[in-house]
């Protein structure tokens, strides 16, 4: 199978819900994925570690810019 190289942003929108400084990540509650998780989970490998946020940092988040839904990213 042959594969064209191509740009993302030609056939989709790519967005970030919001960035957390270090200092503002926890030991627990939601997982907050940075590249480097999202990389493993493209090429198939197990995510043993990431960093968390707060339920409450989240839920302001989800509030006013809306977070990734189940299915959006493949």
């Amino acid at each position: 199978m042959n594969y064209e190289k191509t740009t993302i942003g030609l056939h989709c929108t790519v967005t970030s819900s919001k960035r957390f400084h270090v200092s503002e990540r926890t030991k627990d509650g939601v997982p907050f994925y940075c590249s480097k998780e999202i990389i493993k989970k493209v090429n198939g490998e197990k995510i043993t570690e990431c960093d968390y946020i707060s339920e409450d940092a989240y839920n302001r988040v989800k509030e006013e810019y809306g977070v990734p839904q189940t299915g959006g990213i493949y």
